[in-house]
C-alpha cells in the first residue's frame, strides 16, 4: 500500500508506482496530484491545467503497466473541485489493466463534469466478473450508472451518489443478482399528492369517485413496479438505501384530479351563504336597520328641541302679560 501525506507531481507519482511491481492496493486520500507543466495565459496567470488531458491518460496507462496486479483503488479528492481529467484517471487504470483483475473501486471527488457512460463502460466492461465493490460519490450521468448495473455480474456492494432515472433502472435486467449492500438515488416523475401553488388533489387511486389513471401515471407506476422487481431479485441483500428524487410535474392536473376536499370547501361556502340569507330574511338587512335606528333618533331629538322652544316662548308670554 502506498500513501502520501501531501501533494505530489505526476512524474513523482508514476515514478514511485513504477517501482511497486507487486502493488495490489492503492489508496490516495486527500492528496493533490498536480500537473508538472505550467503554461502562461495572455493575462500572465499560470494555467495549471496545461497538458492535463494527455498526461492523465499517460499516467493511467503507466500505472496499469507498472502494477499489473492492482485490484483496489481508493481515491478521495472530495475536498478539492477539479475538472474531468483530474478525476478520471482511476477509470483509465482499470481500462488498461489485464481483464478481470480489478475488484474494488472507491471514488469520491467534486469534479465539474459528470462521468459519462463511455468512460464508465470502458472501465467496468474490462472487469465484468471480477468487480465486487463499486462506491462512487461523484457526478455521473444516469446512463453511466445504468452501464454499471448492466455490466458487473458479481457485485456485492454498489453505492452511487448521483441520481439515476427510474426508466434506466428498469429497461433491462441487472447483471448482478448477489448484491448485499445497495445504495441508489432514483429520480422519478411520479404523480404528486400535493403541488406547490396549487389546490390539493389526490392521486387517482385515492379519489372518490375513482377515475382511470392517465397514460403518464400508468407509465410511471409500471417503471416503479419493474424497479422493485429488480430489487426483489437480490436474494442476498442485507442493506438497502433508497432515495427518491421526485421531479416536478409540468402538466396541469385534470379537472377530475381535484379531490373531494375541494368539493367539501365549496359546500361549506354555499352553506355559509345560505345561512346569511336566512338571517337577512329574519332580521332584515343590517344596513337598513341601522338607517332606521338613526332616523328615529333624529326625530326624537327634533321633537325635544321643538318642545323646549315652546316652553321658553310660553314662559316669556306669561311674564309680559303681568300687571
Amino acid at each position: 500500500m502506498v500513501r502520501w501525506e501531501r501533494g505530489v507531481s505526476h512524474a513523482h507519482f508514476v515514478e514511485m508506482l513504477s517501482q511497486c511491481l507487486n502493488l495490489e492496493e492503492l489508496r490516495i486520500i486527500r492528496v493533490w496530484l498536480y500537473c508538472d507543466k505550467k503554461k502562461k495565459k495572455k493575462n500572465g496567470h499560470h494555467n495549471f491545467s496545461g497538458g492535463v488531458t494527455n498526461e492523465r491518460r499517460i499516467d493511467a496507462r503507466a500505472i496499469s503497466t507498472a502494477c499489473p496486479k492492482l485490484h483496489t483503488i481508493e481515491y478521495d479528492r472530495s475536498y478539492w473541485a477539479g475538472n474531468l481529467h483530474d478525476e478520471i484517471w482511476p477509470l483509465g487504470v482499470m481500462e488498461h489493466l489485464p481483464a478481470n483483475v480489478f475488484r474494488n473501486l472507491k471514488l469520491s471527488t467534486d469534479g465539474y463534469y459528470p462521468f459519462d457512460e463511455f468512460h464508465v463502460y470502458a472501465a467496468m466492461g474490462r472487469h465484468p466478473t471480477s468487480l465486487e465493490t463499486v462506491v462512487i460519490d461523484t457526478a455521473m450521468t444516469s446512463h453511466a450508472i445504468q452501464s454499471i448495473l448492466n455490466t458487473c455480474q458479481n457485485l456485492s456492494h454498489l453505492q452511487i451518489g448521483s441520481p439515476i432515472d427510474l426508466e434506466d433502472t428498469s429497461s433491462t435486467i441487472w447483471a448482478a443478482s448477489g448484491l448485499r449492500h445497495l445504495s441508489l438515488c432514483v429520480k422519478a416523475d411520479l404523480p404528486h399528492s400535493s403541488l406547490p401553488g396549487r389546490r390539493f388533489y389526490r392521486p387517482y387511486y385515492l379519489q372518490l369517485p375513482a377515475r382511470a389513471p392517465t397514460v403518464q401515471e400508468k407509465m410511471a407506476f409500471e417503471r416503479l413496479d419493474r424497479f422493485y422487481g429488480q430489487i426483489g431479485r437480490q436474494t442476498e441483500l442485507k442493506r438497502l438505501d433508497l432515495f427518491l428524487d421526485r421531479g416536478v410535474q409540468e402538466e396541469e392536473p385534470d379537472s377530475d384530479s381535484y379531490s373531494d376536499a375541494s368539493d367539501d370547501d365549496d359546500q361549506e361556502v354555499e352553506e355559509s351563504e345560505d345561512e346569511s340569507e336566512e338571517e337577512v330574511e329574519k332580521h332584515g338587512d343590517k344596513s337598513s336597520l341601522s338607517y332606521a335606528d338613526n332616523s328615529e333618533q333624529l326625530a326624537k331629538e327634533k321633537k325635544g328641541l321643538e318642545r323646549q322652544g315652546f316652553e321658553k316662548k310660553e314662559s316669556k308670554t306669561v311674564v309680559q302679560g303681568g300687571p
